[in-house]
């Protein structure tokens, strides 16, 4: 048998690929720089879901104020002013000259349409005459009410909308005219974040007057 010479030790290592795995300390930085951009990813998620519902708010809340400045005025501009008073189960009435700069509850056109404050009734869909305090928040309290301004019980704000305060002023120089003093908020308990409803209101003063009537 011939012997064969020179044949060099076989090696298992020889040809077989170097086995690798990750560090404990490699896992460690990898999971913290993974969380860190979840993190940034996430802030400017909220961030932008946040602009663009106080956007949603803000376009709510202004299309409310318009539809109750329409609808005042075109009362008043088809019927003309009344007066205003501070109790709503009273009729309008011309206020004193010690009154006559304050501002009231309650505002009536001539045809007979009254305008005030009011909130609904718990768990009916009827209303009842709200006085100031009755509209206010109070956060550490939780008290979270929903009025409206309403037209004879019809509401002129949708239920996305709350007012916070409502007053009305009449002056009669040569023309009467009608400034209702008035604060919109987003309503509490319903489409928006807690922080956005303690941050965000709308305050408006709008001022009416009548026709200037045509001399003969």
């Amino acid at each position: 048998m011939e012997l064969i010479k020179n044949k060099r030790p076989v090696s298992y290592e020889t040809g077989l690929k170097e086995n690798k795995a990750f560090t404990l300390v490699e896992v460690i930085v990898a999971v913290t720089i993974f969380g860190i951009m979840m993190i940034s990813i996430m802030s400017v998620y909220i961030t932008a879901n946040d602009i663009t519902q106080k956007s949603d708010i803000n376009r709510t809340l202004h299309e409310n104020m318009k539809n109750i400045g329409l609808n005042i005025s075109e009362d008043v501009m088809k019927n003309g002013i009344e007066w205003v008073w501070k109790i709503w189960t009273d009729d309008c009435l011309l206020p004193t000259s010690d009154d006559i700069d304050k501002e009231w509850r309650k505002f009536c056109v001539n045809n007979g349409w009254k305008y005030y404050l009011a909130k609904k009734v718990e768990n009916s869909e009827n209303f009842t005459v709200a006085d100031k305090s009755d509209c206010e928040t109070n956060y550490e309290e939780k008290k979270f009410p929903h009025c409206y301004i309403v037209k004879d019980w019809e509401p002129l704000n949708n239920n996305l909308v709350t007012v916070s305060n409502l007053s009305f002023r009449v002056t009669d120089e040569e023309i009467k005219k009608m400034t209702m003093s008035i604060t919109l908020r987003p309503a509490p308990k319903s489409w928006v974040k807690p922080n956005l409803v303690k941050s965000t209101k709308l305050v408006n003063q709008i001022t009416i007057s009548e026709r200037k009537k045509q001399e003969d």
